[in-house]
């Protein structure tokens, strides 16, 4: 899956443990992702923001590498909230809607509206790039089982059965009788 996470979602994901750092969080929480998308201002989700551009905090050789169980989650939403956009990718627009969704009464969506990140403006951002990649791009070509993978997830995700169709399946069952048959009477008795 980290094949289908943009370029700018990937560089806002590398500053969380600066962001963490500097604001002495033990592990890196929901809030530090927001931060790293604010100060970063890249691909799909720069318009939202309203307030001056912060840019990072000065890098630091101790910052923390966990993850904290809320920021996992949030994650994990992003890339469910990509594969019911019908997205090829995980974009900094489905990380903001992932903070906005999974806690809505986190002060961390308090901290966004007051930058202009309201979940109607990410909503409406999403609907507008309707699943593309707009002004984001994929670090590296997905190979053919990534590809795979992850149109299964999507289409789990939206509640369609994975795997044969029903016709294939009916093709291959009438195929593999036709064989037993005929491996029976070319045996003989």
């Amino acid at each position: 899956m980290f094949s289908r996470i943009t370029t700018e979602a990937r560089a806002a994901i590398a500053l969380l443990p600066t962001f963490a750092h500097a604001a002495a969080h033990p592990s890196v929480t929901p809030q530090d992702l927001a931060a790293a998308l604010h100060s970063l201002r890249a691909g799909n989700t720069a318009a939202l923001w309203t307030d001056p551009h912060p840019g990072p905090p000065p890098a630091s050789a101790q910052s923390p590498a966990d993850f904290d169980q809320p920021l996992k989650q949030v994650l994990e939403q992003a890339g469910r909230i990509a594969m019911t956009a019908n997205a090829e990718h995980i974009g900094t627009e489905h990380l903001l809607a992932a903070l906005l969704r999974t806690d809505p009464s986190s002060p961390v969506v308090d901290w966004l509206a007051s930058r202009g990140v309201t979940s109607e403006a990410v909503d409406a951002l999403l609907t507008r790039l309707a699943g593309g990649l707009g002004s984001e791009s994929l670090a590296e070509k997905p190979s053919f089982m990534e590809r795979r993978k992850w149109n299964a997830a999507r289409a789990y995700s939206q509640g369609k059965r994975s795997g044969l169709s029903t016709t294939m399946t009916i093709v291959l069952t009438v195929i593999l009788v036709v064989v037993v048959l005929g491996l029976c009477i070319w045996s003989g008795p």
